[in-house]
């Protein structure tokens, strides 16, 4: 049967009182003047995601009210699920080289906290250093929930003498939920020397 005065409204799920979803000019609401028997059409909304929630599903229920020849006010509503996803992020601490300045075939300390300021845990943080001057080195952090930070606290080696600004790559990995691996990249500043002879 035919249809009239077919209103849609968009209502999202609320996180503590408020919408996840809204739309880009603030309305959720659509009207069909008329559907004939059988007929479709096509309504587009474009929503956004609020950028605080925890990353999982969230619903949007799609209420219709419309009129009919036997009916008036006649009401239907189907929820549909809609997945958020957050973006990782960290940022690290000071970070200390002790001492800054080694002969080849010596050790340094270096130390700094691995900040998780995303709304998602970061899984497998790996610390790598690299650099001619310094023998490759890698470090396990582990997992950093949301808000926490991991503490790295490893030894790098002096292998050659240092020919540039003393610059050592630093490259943070860490993987999300499905396994994926990102890299962020710092630098600190190391000089190796030769060895005095005695």
């Amino acid at each position: 049967m035919a249809a009239s005065n077919i209103l849609f409204t968009l209502e999202s799920e609320k996180v503590s009182e408020s919408a996840v979803f809204t739309t880009e000019d603030g309305s959720n609401s659509v009207v069909v003047n008329s559907l004939g028997a059988g007929q479709t059409t096509e309504i587009r909304m474009k929503f956004q995601s609020s950028g605080g929630v925890d990353p999982r599903s969230y619903s949007i229920t799609i209420k219709e009210k419309y009129d009919s020849p036997e009916f008036k006010n006649a009401k239907e509503e189907v929820k549909i699920s809609i997945p958020v996803k957050q973006v990782p992020r960290l940022n690290t601490g000071t970070i200390e080289v002790m001492p800054d300045s080694i002969n080849v075939g010596s050790e340094t300390n270096v130390m700094f906290g691995i900040n998780n300021t995303g709304k998602v845990l970061l899984y497998n943080v790996m610390v790598r250093f690299e650099a001619d001057s310094i023998q490759t080195t890698d470090a396990y952090v582990g997992n950093i929930k949301p808000g926490e930070t991991g503490n790295l606290d490893t030894m790098v080696s002096g292998v050659a003498p240092t020919t540039d600004e003393g610059k050592v790559k630093i490259i943070i990995s860490y993987e999300d939920e499905n396994g994926l691996t990102t890299e962020v990249e710092k630098e600190m500043i190391l000089f190796v020397n030769e060895p005095m002879d005695d």
